[in-house]
């Protein structure tokens, strides 16, 4: 709903992404993710669907649709489409059935949902809260129960339990899968394995034997080549998967199963280390993030088939506010491409958010009115009278999901060029310097950074399948690892820090790892002024060099 809006009411759609495509292959991308474009009152900007066989009409018509799933293949570009099928909206017929005792088919839909009776005084069932505050279970009057929701009341959790539900799903994923796209990115899609919320204590919340089988079923559909419009491709499948961890992960990938998930270790490292809660303004320590990574790319030799890179989504901040620096220019441009670097080098599948490869930054808007989402809003309603004012907007400028909605900058024309009209969502203001239009005319833009690391990307197979080694582990400036395929060795080096630093590698060179910088080939660095001592570096603000080395 941010990317570009045509039709000048405020709001992104699909013609907009549509006129783009050309933007996005040049940018070098293979697949564009879309989130929730079907039919919803949008009590949680489209992750509350009323239709899932329907256009939201102010993204535009199933027609736009059939023309953008077109116009991307000839593209040689993939459709992924986010499913949302652990809750829906209160608004869907089958809840609707549900909750009323004299609908015709009531008997039908009932069990599409989890119910509870209310506990012994009455009141909810147990003391399970929602992720957006409150109490995760909300009355029913008509049948004197309550049904249960991890996020919004108006977002009802599904039973997976009834394989009624389950028929259910794979019907839509059908229907897509004809229509021609080309894969699914499945919201909480672990949650769809909950244990009965009456659980005894200690007792995981996701019993994930019941999960594994779950998403074996949605497979016979996925992989299905009689249901997918072109028999010869191959459908992509990513999970998020917030209660998933290396020690149950096979449950929810291979074959069958999915191809990889989103795991939310890297975005929990600046929570607040007291209570883990989000909503801080701390910065991450470079020691985590290594651990972070260093953990799952360990991993992918071992446990894990395939893997998510991410910095970012429409759920989490500006990664560049985040985990690079934004309070100089000098300062945001290195760090977006030291970012970047690391992005675009580690093994796994990386996705970056639009407006990522422009380094668009949080808003920080002062005043919470200017926030549009309902988490925001539940939060500082629930904090408002416990804490300082200003502690409170210090963590939702941080933290807010808006952070990463404020609509694509695309020149800096009235309304960043995004729309003709009044934008559902105020604009970042600095959009009339950090734009598409002036990073594609600037050689050394970010954009440009973005672009080139794609290339290289692809261009060397040992950063998409390389075996990865840390260097380094306890420096506390610099992020440094090797990649290495066959007779091929990548090393990154990366500054986190905003100050000049040294880093001597012929220290850090062992002989399960050796560090060879004789006839080292520098293929990409963000400076162009680097100091030439391969050995001992000296690294600028947020610097990034990525190596070639030798083996012998």
């Amino acid at each position: 709903m941010s990317f570009k809006d045509t039709d000048g009411n405020g709001t992104g759609d699909i013609k907009g992404i549509t006129e783009n495509l050309d933007y996005l292959k040049d940018l070098g991308v293979n697949s564009l993710w879309l989130n929730p474009i079907y039919t919803s009152p949008e009590k949680d900007n489209g992750y509350d669907i009323s239709d899932y066989k329907g256009i939201n009409p102010k993204y535009g018509s199933m027609k736009d649709m059939e023309e953008l799933i077109q116009e991307d293949h000839k593209r040689d570009l993939h459709i992924i489409m986010d499913l949302v099928v652990n809750h829906s909206s209160d608004q869907l017929s089958w809840f609707k059935a549900a909750r009323d005792p004299n609908h015709p088919e009531h008997k039908k839909y009932k069990d599409y949902y989890i119910w509870a009776p209310p506990a012994k005084n009455g009141e909810v069932p147990n003391n399970w809260v929602s992720d957006f505050a409150g109490s995760a279970w909300t009355k029913n009057y008509k049948t004197n129960e309550y049904y249960f929701h991890t996020f919004l009341p108006e977002q009802p959790e599904l039973n997976w339990r009834n394989p009624k539900v389950r028929e259910a799903v794979n019907d839509i994923l059908s229907f897509w899968l004809k229509k021609g796209i080309d894969g699914f990115r499945m919201d909480v899609i672990d949650h769809v394995g909950v244990n009965k919320p009456f659980r005894k204590p200690n007792k995981s919340f996701v019993d994930f034997d019941r999960l594994e089988s779950y998403i074996k079923g949605m497979g016979k559909v996925l992989y299905d080549p009689n249901i997918i419009c072109n028999k010869e491709k191959e459908i992509m499948t990513v999970g998020e998967t917030p209660a998933t961890d290396i020690s149950n992960i096979s449950k929810v990938i291979g074959p069958n199963k999915l191809n990889m998930v989103f795991n939310f270790d890297m975005v929990n490292t600046d929570s607040n280390p007291n209570n883990g809660s989000k909503w801080t303004d701390r910065k991450p320590e470079l020691k985590d993030i290594k651990t972070v990574f260093t953990k799952w790319q360990s991993a992918l030799e071992k446990e894990v088939d395939w893997y998510s890179i991410f910095l970012m989504n429409h759920d989490q901040p500006r990664a560049l506010s985040r985990f690079g620096n934004d309070s100089t220019e000098e300062f945001r441009e290195a760090s977006a491409k030291m970012l970047a670097t690391m992005l675009f080098s580690l093994k796994g599948t990386p996705y970056m958010y639009m407006g990522e490869e422009i380094g668009m930054t949080n808003p920080r808007f002062d005043n919470i009115n200017d926030y549009k989402d309902v988490e925001t809003h539940n939060h500082y309603k629930e904090v408002k009278e416990k804490m300082p004012e200003q502690e409170i907007m210090a963590g939702i400028k941080a933290k807010s999901r808006d952070n990463a909605r404020t609509p694509m900058q695309w020149n800096n024309s009235m309304n960043a060029g995004f729309t003709t009209g009044t934008p559902w969502i105020n604009l970042n203001p600095n959009y009339t310097a950090i734009n598409v239009e002036a990073a594609r005319k600037d050689p050394n833009s970010i954009y440009n950074y973005f672009k080139n690391m794609i290339k290289l990307r692809k261009d060397n197979p040992v950063l998409i399948y390389g075996k990865y080694d840390l260097i380094a582990k306890d420096n506390e400036k610099v992020y440094s690892y090797t990649r290495t395929l066959g007779k091929e060795k990548i090393l990154v080096v990366l500054n986190f820090s905003e100050k000049n630093t040294e880093f001597s590698l012929e220290k850090y060179s062992t002989n399960e790892n050796k560090i060879n910088m004789s006839g080292a080939k520098l293929l990409i660095g963000n400076y162009s002024d680097s100091s030439q001592d391969k050995k001992d570096l000296l690294l600028k603000p947020y610097e990034a060099r990525v190596y070639k080395l030798s083996l012998d």
